[in-house]
C-alpha cells in the first residue's frame, strides 16, 4: 500500500485557490491514517480490458463519539461465491442453533453480535468470537478489499453548527463524499479500468446517498467516469453484512486508539489477509469542508436532505 498522501482517497496538495468540487484540497496532516494493509500478489491484478465492481456501503456509530462508514469492493462475479460462503456459515450456525433450541441468526449485525443481543441474545463470548472469526475467513480468503472512513460525531456539530439537531446525517453525507475518491483508488487496483456499481443499505439515509453521488458527479474528480450509479439493498444481503462489519471495526478501532487499549482481535485477523484503508478525517479538515471544500455543493446537498 501507498503512503498517507494517497491511502484513503483524499490527495496530497493544498490548491491555492478552492474549486468547488475539488478532491485534492485536505492535506494529510489533517487525516489520521488509522490502518493500512496490502496483501495482494501481482497476479491479482486483473488484465482484462473491462470489470464491473460492485462496491457496498454501510455504517455504523455509537453516541455520542463515533460515526463511521464501512466499504467492501470485489468483482461483479466473485460477489455470488463470497455471497455462497458466507450463507453456508450463518446456515450452519443456524443447525446448530436449532438443536439446542435456541434463536436463528437471520443475519450478520456487528454491533449485535459483538454486544450479544437481538439474534445473539444468550451467546457466550467464545462462541461469538469463533462465529466472527470464520466470517472474517471468507472476508480473507476471497479478494475483497475494504475501506473504512471515520469522523468525531462532536466535531461535525462543532464544524456544521447549524446542522446540529442531526450530526449523523451530516455525517453521513461528508464521509461518504470523501469515500469516492478511496472507492476509486482501491477498484483500480482490482482492475486498471473499472466500471463501479455502489450499493448503500436501504434506511434513513437512502436520500443522502443519492445526493452524495449527484456531488460526485458535478465534481472534477477525475475517477467520477468510473461509477456508473448508485443502488440499495436490503442488509440481509452478505456483501452488506461484510461492509457493515467493516464499518464496525472502523468506528471501534478510532475509539480504542483514543482509550490507548490494544486493536481488536477481530480487526487484527481481518487485516492479516485482506488489502484496504482506513481514514480518520480531523476537525480541521471538516472545517475546511465546512468553510471551502466543496462548500457550495455541500450546502445544496445538505439543504436538500434537510427537505427529506
Amino acid at each position: 500500500m501507498r503512503g498517507l498522501n494517497t491511502v484513503g482517497g483524499i490527495g496530497n496538495n493544498i490548491v491555492e485557490t478552492p474549486r468547488r468540487g475539488n478532491l485534492q484540497l485536505l492535506q494529510p496532516r489533517f487525516l489520521r491514517e488509522w490502518w493500512s494493509s496490502g496483501c495482494e500478489k501481482a497476479s491479482d491484478f486483473d488484465k482484462r480490458l473491462f470489470m464491473v465492481i460492485n462496491a457496498y456501503v454501510d455504517e455504523s456509530y455509537a453516541e455520542p463519539r463515533t460515526f463511521a462508514l464501512g466499504c467492501a469492493l470485489a468483482r461483479g462475479m466473485d460477489w455470488f461465491e463470497i455471497a455462497r460462503q458466507w450463507k453456508k456459515v450463518i446456515d450452519r450456525k443456524n443447525r446448530e442453533l436449532e438443536k439446542t433450541g435456541r434463536r436463528f441468526v437471520s443475519r450478520y449485525h456487528s454491533s449485535d453480535c459483538n454486544n450479544m443481543r437481538g439474534d445473539f441474545e444468550g451467546w457466550e463470548p467464545p462462541e461469538r468470537d469463533a462465529f466472527i472469526t470464520e466470517l472474517i475467513g471468507i472476508v480473507n480468503k476471497n479478494k475483497i478489499r475494504i475501506v473504512g472512513h471515520t469522523v468525531d460525531l462532536s466535531e461535525v456539530e462543532e464544524c456544521f453548527p447549524t446542522r446540529k439537531s442531526n450530526p449523523k446525517r451530516t455525517a453521513f453525507l461528508v464521509l461518504s463524499v470523501l469515500l469516492w475518491k478511496a472507492i476509486g483508488e482501491q477498484a483500480r487496483r482490482i482492475h486498471r479500468d473499472p466500471n463501479i456499481n455502489v450499493v448503500y443499505e436501504c434506511g434513513p439515509f437512502n436520500g443522502i446517498g443519492m445526493d452524495s453521488y449527484d456531488a460526485l458527479r458535478r465534481s472534477d474528480l477525475l475517477d467520477r467516469v468510473l461509477f456508473r450509479g448508485v443502488s440499495f439493498d436490503d442488509s440481509s444481503v452478505a456483501p452488506l453484512q461484510i461492509a457493515d462489519l467493516v464499518a464496525y471495526e472502523s468506528m471501534k478501532e478510532h475509539d480504542r486508539q483514543a482509550s490507548g487499549r490494544d486493536r481488536r482481535h477481530s480487526l487484527k485477523a481481518l487485516l492479516k489477509r485482506t488489502a484496504g484503508s482506513g481514514i480518520h478525517v480531523r476537525g480541521e479538515a471538516l472545517r475546511r469542508v465546512a468553510k471551502g471544500y466543496w462548500e457550495k455543493v455541500l450546502r445544496e446537498t445538505l439543504e436538500r436532505a434537510e427537505e427529506q
